[in-house]
């Protein structure tokens, strides 16, 4: 465990990370359990959205914004798209303007 964080930011971390990887778990067991003509219909851009905003989660105690938190993420991230590419190339441009966006929004703060 990095010595800068301490055990309370730790486990928050951990409890932020369990939830969005169960999320994500979920959505992705809907989509591949799905029969093949329900696929297309899964990957609405509204659905599209909601999993790519779970990359935009976070807590809203400033005191979590720890290194690995963010490693996390964008490991995540690389995941996420090249799940989602693999299925639908098309969706390149929307998977990067919706992480653009709350990127921003994130920075902006």
């Amino acid at each position: 465990m990095n010595k800068n964080v301490t055990s309370h930011e730790y486990h928050l971390f951990l409890d932020n990370m369990f939830y969005m990887y169960t999320k994500i778990a979920q959505y992705l067991r809907l989509v591949f359990e799905s029969s093949i003509d329900m696929i297309n219909e899964i990957f609405n851009n509204e659905n599209l959205i909601q999993i790519i905003s779970l990359l935009a989660y976070f807590p809203e105690n400033n005191n979590d914004r720890s290194e690995n938190f963010w490693q996390t993420k964008i490991n995540l991230a690389h995941l996420i798209i090249h799940i989602l590419l693999q299925q639908c190339s098309s969706l390149h441009q929307l998977t990067n303007n919706t992480i653009v966006q709350f990127a921003s929004e994130l920075f902006s703060k």
